[in-house]
């Protein structure tokens, strides 16, 4: 049976880093069960927080384990997920400030800026990103009296100044930049936010696609 591809991006990390799983789990302040979890793609519970850990624990850039937890983003090649236009398309074509995984002080108010491209043949009209980190389940086990409950994980987050921004219109074939300005958190942690493009009406213009992320790592002053 072929593993995950969670497994197999971990596991080519670990190798790479001289790395075992219970040294990844350590560095990432989890239980090997959470990690062995996440490996097997069954990480819904964890927090964006808790998978940062792990990424940069095994020596892997957020963002990569990010998007394949949530549905990768395309970057490029056609797509057969669900859309909600015959037609429609996007592609992501590059982080022009702010790079996934750059370090940020805490407090630091700062812009990311996204590069994206119309790849179909629905010119964009009325669109806008919006923030959508509340859907994230922001919670972790733990144990407690010898049993394990869930509780809620109260790690900082990044706060956008906006939960949405406008879309330029945007032509076939034609390429936009959007930016979002935000805040650290004022402790240090590996935190992201994720952005969903909507259209006129408010609906999710590609429900299946993991958005648009913003994953840094914040350290004290």
């Amino acid at each position: 049976m072929k593993s995950h591809p969670i497994k197999r991006l971990i596991d080519a990390a670990c190798e790479r880093n001289a790395l075992t799983h219970a040294e990844v789990a350590s560095r990432a302040g989890v239980s090997r069960e959470t990690l062995y979890r996440i490996m097997r793609g069954n990480g819904n519970r964890a927090s964006v927080e808790t998978v940062c850990g792990i990424a940069r624990a095994a020596g892997i850039a957020p963002v990569m384990l990010l998007r394949l937890m949530y549905n990768d983003l395309d970057s490029g090649a056609l797509t057969l997920l669900p859309v909600r236009k015959d037609g429609d398309h996007i592609s992501f074509l590059s982080d022009v400030t702010i790079p996934d995984g750059s370090t940020v002080m805490a407090g630091q108010r700062f812009v990311k800026t996204w590069a994206l491209q119309n790849t179909g043949v629905v010119e964009w009209r009325d669109r806008r990103l919006q923030c959508v980190d509340g859907e994230y389940v922001m919670a972790r086990w733990v144990v407690r009296k010898g049993e394990r409950v869930l509780v809620p994980d109260i790690a900082p987050r990044l706060q956008p100044e906006k939960r949405e921004v406008a879309i330029p219109r945007t032509p076939s074939g034609e390429s936009v930049k959007v930016s979002v300005t935000f805040h650290a958190p004022q402790l240090p942690s590996d935190t992201a936010s994720r952005w969903v493009m909507l259209d006129a009406e408010g609906e999710r213009c590609f429900p299946k696609h993991s958005g648009i992320w913003c994953a840094v790592s914040v350290v004290a002053i």
